[in-house]
């Protein structure tokens, strides 16, 4: 668990133990919320880091991935509560949320967005800003694994595939091509069950000999398969 926390961090760039911060105001915890197939509640803490009270907002989205892996989040009957509180100076609070009933035999995900509401005490001529905070919620079947497979697309792009049944959680690829050094892709990222990404690469997509996925559960060899 404390393996997976620490990649979490270091994709985030900074967080604490297993709470995600904004700028020291709002905490979250804990930052990535894994469930059974079969659950239909969890909770989270909320805490106010900050010296001001501060008012925030809970919501929940269908998560998914478009072709070229930029995420989306659509409206789903998930339950929030509360769902707008107020926290003074050093408070937290319990939020618990009710989940829709899991369809098909993969992992469902989604996303919580936690964000500060604007204060109205501010000076004119003055900008204001708010922080957000967005939560994965996966529920998987037993057994379900990510699968990772690749294929050469146009140019310098290569198709990343996940084909198995859970999301990855990829920190980097490492690339070999025969004869020539390793060419490291420094991009973390989740790539959900079923979700492709397309990756550009400096050195091309030719002559790939090997792909490596460095993951929150270690790495692992991603699959050549047919050019799509």
């Amino acid at each position: 668990m404390m393996r997976a926390v620490a990649f979490l961090c270091a994709l985030a760039g900074a967080c604490a133990a297993s709470t995600a911060h904004a700028a020291a105001r709002i905490a979250v915890a804990p930052i990535r919320i894994e469930l059974a197939s079969n659950a239909n509640f969890c909770s989270l803490h909320v805490s106010n880091l900050g010296q001001d009270k501060v008012a925030v907002q809970l919501r929940g989205f269908a998560w998914s991935q478009d072709t070229d892996g930029a995420d989306r989040l659509d409206p789903a009957d998930i339950a929030v509560n509360p769902s707008i509180m107020e926290l003074q100076a050093g408070q937290k609070r319990l939020v618990r949320c009710s989940l829709p009933p899991q369809a098909g035999a993969a992992e469902s995900s989604h996303r919580l967005l936690v964000d500060e509401l604007p204060r109205g005490n501010f000076s004119p001529g003055t900008m204001q800003t708010v922080l957000r905070l967005s939560l994965p919620i996966f529920r998987k079947p037993a057994g379900a694994m990510p699968a990772l497979r690749w294929s050469a697309g146009d140019g310098s792009a290569l198709h990343l595939r996940n084909t198995g049944g859970a999301h990855a959680l990829i920190g980097k690829l490492i690339v070999t091509r025969e004869g020539k050094k390793p060419e490291t892709i420094e991009r973390g990222f989740y790539l959900l069950a079923g979700a492709r990404r397309p990756i550009t690469l400096a050195g091309g997509a030719a002559g790939i000999t090997r792909i490596e996925a460095v993951m929150d559960t270690g790495k692992v060899d991603v699959v050549a398969t047919a050019v799509e």
